[in-house]
């Protein structure tokens, strides 16, 4: 049996599918590995017989595959006084080496005479085709399988023609589909095995060739498909090609649990040298990391409002009662969170002063989460219920210590805490409200409390003997989202009944008039629901309502959930994470803030998975109440897997125009207690997660090639500093994702991933205008031409009007005119013709250009030519000679003088 699988076979694999149930909670150990891999080491060694090779009766692979892959994993392992080495060598080299994967395996773990490794490495270079890739045999078309094996055996022999290498990871490239897996053909779907293949080969390459991008799709291909994962040793290989590169235990923890679970009594997997040597090889790698443990405890969320006007309610106490007992109180947006609830029944209780008791039961098993929806809690039927926060008019900071008092049949007073609220509850009908402090005037208003109503009471105090004299009352507030807490403009504000109307501004902010002391104001905004707020106000004074939040629109029979990801030590905002409702087709990314929202979830029961780069993934379990909204935080905790992590990944600015110089900074921490020798890689992705560069903090250059290691000594701290240009990069948000490697293993240690975003720039850096010919002379009739040269550092294209007047010597035009022109981004250096004439120079004398740019962008510098024109003159000439009369036969010297003098016409 030549291959371990034929097309047929791998087509087969397809077939097969399995689910595995990840676990994910909060606390994590240092080993999942409980495998007793001991005793599967002693099993392998134990199938060698004498003549050197492993036993030949497995069902999967040959006599000669199994012996390389069970010599592959006793050395690994460090095993070799387990088995006999040099026998095993000695049976690798009797066999033939009649294909490319023959020959890979004779130079990994066979053959050791040099002649016949370099005879090998001739085999196998033969086999390369002009697409770069390898074939099973000469003349054979190229395949991944056989490139695969190709690469990993140049890889480990330290092979550096460049040719031979970039043309094979070129023709892998090209046959890497779109969701990042391989196929054996174009008739077969990508396969797992393939693809985990394609990705231990490419691994050999990441610091000298760009293949991290390749690497990473292919981790998610094979992450992400269930298929072929209940076959022991296609498991085995997948987890070989991911280990390595994924930080991110959570992602396989499954993986390895099921191939645990199939270790047979006698150590083995299968009874099969092949399968047992390659779990063993998966095992080894995943015998440090750390993985999940099962939760065992859950949470409810839930929110409270005010029955009359929905607006929130907060310092509601929420009693949970049940195996796990536990008081908290709603926050300012009337929302609570309980976690570290041990499963079984609960009874949760509302209660508020002036409202009834609201109570609900609920079943929670381990890890789930249930939202117990919004409860409306109804103010008692007989009372009136009055809440606010006091201000100081003049600074709008909270007051406390103000003594709020109602008067009616009955006397009821409160003070406002520090935070200056108050609530008090009192008996409805006509009463008179006070509101005094010392140093302040006070407030009064008469009112009509209505039985079971709430109102709102939060005057604005003036320092005593300040309060103005208005004839209406004044009103503010501001008004913001419910989730994203960001400022609303364009809120219409309306007190009902009266023809008082205003819009928010760009901050949320309102300011209205009221004309009496009762008003009823309604909030509207397109895709929010209304909100109605009962509000009291002494007139002629001022009333601050304070933060008004608004919901969007439930749509139909779905629900939403939101919330921040941050990281679990630092608190820290993670952005770009992927929130998923599993099952539902429902997915976001966080923004900057860290913020995600799902909304449309039609599914009443789901799991959220959330995983982000640098941090292990996390699945909950949800159980949302019809029509509802939640919140939910998560918290992420930071992966690695040798040591060293990346404590800070920070762009020394959120946001770049074009061709802007860009400064990341990298701080690394060694955390165990030995020296660590690592390569860093800084990747930049584009909007649509393209990788567009890729550098190495190794090199000086900034290339991947470097040879160079970062020493990293236990406890220390090491600062680095990666610089890019924007360059003419489009705008949208880009993601950095810095990671660490171990220097020597390729392994990857820990990775972490940052956001900034390049903003849409249109900029002329420079406009030079340039007349043809430079030089003339009066009277010289010439072809005059005029052009502009603009410098472009836009990353959009831009609009440049231009108008322009070429003036003779005596500030005459002669020739004007307006260019309108729209300039590409990749149009770098333009070059626009403002005009072509015929022109006779009358005058001498300098013949300028001037010009004024007409559109919004303006050139940040200007350079303009000129001609000049010299005048046309003639020659006067005068002589002189001396003597003028000479003596026959004398000897005299005759002096002629003669005088050139250059005359202007």
């Amino acid at each position: 049996m030549e291959m371990f699988l034929s097309k047929q076979g791998i087509a087969d694999i397809q077939k097969c599918t399995i689910a595995f149930l990840l676990f994910f909670t909060f606390a994590f150990f240092s080993s999942l590995v409980k495998a007793d891999t001991e005793k599967g080491y002693l099993w392998l060694a134990s199938q060698q017989s004498v003549s050197g090779h492993f036993s030949d009766q497995t069902t999967l692979a040959s006599s000669f595959q199994a012996s390389s892959e069970a010599v592959n994993a006793l050395l690994q392992a460090n095993k070799s006084e387990l088995f006999s080495l040099s026998n095993a060598q000695s049976y690798l080299n009797l066999q033939n080496s009649v294909n490319t994967e023959s020959i890979a395996r004779l130079l990994n773990a066979g053959v050791t005479d040099g002649a016949k490794r370099v005879e090998l490495l001739n085999q196998l270079l033969a086999m390369q085709n002009e697409d770069g890739g390898f074939s099973f045999k000469a003349g054979f078309d190229s395949s991944v399988l056989d490139t695969s094996f190709a690469l990993l055996t140049l890889s480990q022999l330290q092979f550096d023609d460049s040719q031979v290498l970039s043309k094979a990871m070129g023709y892998l490239s090209v046959n890497q589909t779109s969701g990042g897996g391989f196929f054996l053909s174009n008739s077969n779907q990508p396969s797992i095995y393939l693809t985990a293949m394609a990705s231990k080969a490419l691994q050999g390459y990441i610091f000298k060739y760009r293949v991290g991008d390749i690497i990473d799709k292919a981790s998610d291909f094979i992450l992400s498909d269930q298929a072929s994962l209940n076959n022991v040793w296609v498991s085995s290989i997948a987890l070989q090609a991911v280990i390595p590169v994924v930080t991110d235990s959570t992602a396989y923890a499954g993986i390895i649990e099921n191939i645990i679970a199939q270790q047979l009594e006698n150590g083995s997997w299968e009874d099969d040298v092949y399968v047992t040597a390659l779990t063993l090889n998966a095992l080894y790698l995943a015998k440090n990391i750390k993985f999940p443990v099962d939760p065992s405890s859950g949470s409810f969320s839930g929110s409270v409002t005010d029955a009359s006007n929905q607006l929130p309610l907060s310092k509601v106490e929420i009693n949970v009662v049940g195996n796990t007992n536990i008081k908290v109180l709603t926050d300012e947006h009337g929302k609570f969170h309980i976690e570290n609830l041990a499963p079984g029944n609960y009874q949760v209780t509302y209660s508020l002063l002036g409202y009834g008791i609201g109570t609900i039961n609920a079943n929670l098993e381990a890890g789930q989460l249930i939202s117990l929806g919004q409860t409306r809690l109804q103010a008692v039927s007989t009372e009136s219920v009055l809440y606010g926060v006091i201000t100081d008019a003049t600074t709008g900071l909270p007051l406390s210590g103000v003594l709020v008092k109602t008067e009616n049949e009955a006397t009821t007073e409160a003070i406002t805490g520090i935070d200056g609220s108050y609530r008090l509850v009192t008996k409805s009908g006509e009463t008179s409200v006070s509101v005094s402090l010392a140093e302040y005037d006070s407030v009064t208003i008469m009112t009509n409390l209505v039985a079971g109503v709430t109102s709102r009471l939060s005057p604005s105090l003036y320092k005593a003997g300040t309060t103005p004299d208005n004839l209406n009352t004044i009103i503010k507030g501001i008004v913001i989202d419910d989730i994203y807490k960001q400022k609303l403009a364009n809120v219409s504000v309306s007190i009902q009944g009266y023809d008082v109307s205003v819009l928010t501004n760009s901050q949320g902010e309102f300011t209205l008039e009221s004309p009496q002391a009762e008003a009823v104001l309604s909030f509207n905004l397109a895709g929010y629901s209304p909100i109605y707020l009962n509000v009291l106000s002494p007139l002629g004074g001022m009333s601050n309502v304070g933060v008004v939040p608004l919901s969007t629109t439930t749509a139909g029979e779905s629900s939403s959930i939101f919330g921040l990801v941050s990281d679990e030590v630092t608190g820290t905002p993670i952005a770009g994470a992927l929130v998923t409702a599993e099952g539902t087709g429902v997915e976001a990314r966080t923004n900057a803030d860290g913020v995600y929202e799902l909304v449309n979830i039609t599914t009443l029961d789901f799991s959220l998975f959330v995983k982000a780069t640098g941090f292990m993934s996390k699945l909950i379990a949800v159980k949302l109440a019809p029509y509802d909204r939640i919140q939910q935080d998560i918290n992420l905790t930071s992966s690695s897997n040798g040591g060293v992590e990346i404590t800070e990944l920070v762009s020394d600015q959120t946001s770049y125009p074009a061709y802007t110089g860009v400064v990341l900074n990298t701080a690394l921490f060694n955390a165990s207690a030995e020296a660590k020798n690592v390569r860093v890689v800084t990747e930049i992705f584009d909007a649509q997660n393209e990788i567009i560069n890729s550098k190495s903090n190794s090199s000086a250059t900034g290339g991947l090639d470097s040879e160079d290691l970062i020493p990293v000594l236990p406890q220390e701290v090491k600062d680095l500093t990666t610089n890019w240009y924007t360059g003419i990069q489009k705008p949208g948000s880009y993601s950095v994702i810095v990671k660490v490697y171990d220097g020597l293993s390729t392994r990857i240690l820990s990775e972490k991933k940052t956001v900034f975003s390049i903003t849409a720039t249109q900029k002329i850096s420079k406009l030079k205008i340039t007349p043809k010919p430079l030089f003339a002379h009066v009277s010289e009739t010439a072809n005059v031409e005029l052009n502009s040269v603009l410098s472009n550092r836009s990353n959009v294209p831009v609009t440049v009007k231009l108008g322009y007047n070429f003036i003779d010597s005596s500030s005459v035009v002669i020739k004007s005119g307006v260019v309108d022109v729209v300039i590409d981004p990749e149009e770098m250096t333009k070059t626009i013709q403002l005009a072509q004439h015929t022109h006779t120079f009358l005058e001498k004398g300098e013949y300028n250009l001037s010009f004024e740019v007409m559109s919004e962008t303006k050139p940040v510098e200007s350079e303009i030519g000129l001609i000049m024109v010299s005048p046309t003159t003639r020659l006067e000439v005068q002589q002189d000679i001396s003597p003028k009369v000479l003596i026959p036969n004398g000897n005299k010297r005759i002096s002629v003088k003669i005088n050139l003098q250059g005359v202007e016409q």
